[in-house]
């Protein structure tokens, strides 16, 4: 069985009208200390050149990342839910691409999983 420090997890980023913060935002999901990570990108109609600047980083990180750009506006949710399609991991992150996560996001809240097990967590938020 595989141990949950060693899960896999999959962080949907979430893009819409975000071209000034995305780039550092996708940076610090590659910065994880955890490293088990899946990435999916997905933009939903930015009228900004978030779509450009995702693509022209994904070029430079050379990585299997997952990139959706849709073609029409779904907003938050359904492109979230279209993006979760895809994902493989046992944990999955939701992270619009103006947020940051610290370095050490996904170890810390997957110790929330660990150390909740009595209580059968099924979610850890931070602000």
């Amino acid at each position: 069985m595989l141990n949950i420090n060693e899960s896999l997890v999959t962080i949907i980023c979430i893009c819409f009208n975000h071209e000034t913060f995305v780039e550092e935002s996708l940076e610090s999901v590659l910065k994880q200390s955890h490293s088990n990570i899946q990435i999916i990108i997905i933009d939903y109609l930015s009228s900004d050149n978030s779509v450009e600047k995702i693509n022209s980083w994904l070029l430079q990180k050379n990585k299997k990342i997952k990139f959706i750009a849709n073609k029409t506006s779904l907003g938050h949710t359904k492109s979230f839910n279209l993006a979760l399609k895809y994902a493989k991991g046992n944990y999955i992150v939701d992270l619009a691409n103006d947020d940051l996560l610290n370095i050490d996001f996904v170890k810390n809240h997957l110790n929330n999983f660990n150390h909740k097990k009595k209580y059968n967590a099924g979610i850890s938020y931070c602000n």
